[in-house]
């Protein structure tokens, strides 16, 4: 269905609520680094280690986790001081 030009909407409506394309500066966005810290005390100076594995490893990782009363974050320090152990370096991981 086409709109009769007595029946068009006022021009401009959006494009000057939002200005055109290019007109404006943009604010940059603040990358990683940069912006304001919301990470939580517990977290801090920590790194996240993420890895894929098969669902049925991760499965069994959270019910093991769930046997032995404890994280998944503190089964897998345990695990990770475990591999250091057997490659001679000092087990620092932490929960």
């Amino acid at each position: 269905m086409r709109k009769t030009k007595d029946a068009a909407p006022e021009r401009g409506g959006l494009l000057n609520a939002v200005g055109r394309w290019g007109a404006t500066k943009r604010e940059p966005v603040p990358t990683r680094g940069h912006r304001e810290s919301t990470q939580q005390p517990s977290r801090k100076g920590r790194k996240q280690l993420a890895f894929w594995q098969d669902a049925l490893v991760v499965k069994e990782l959270k019910a093991l986790a769930v046997e032995q009363g404890m994280t998944q974050q503190a089964l897998m320090s345990e695990a990770i001081n475990l591999v250091f152990k057997k490659y001679g370096k000092p087990p620092i991981a932490s929960a």
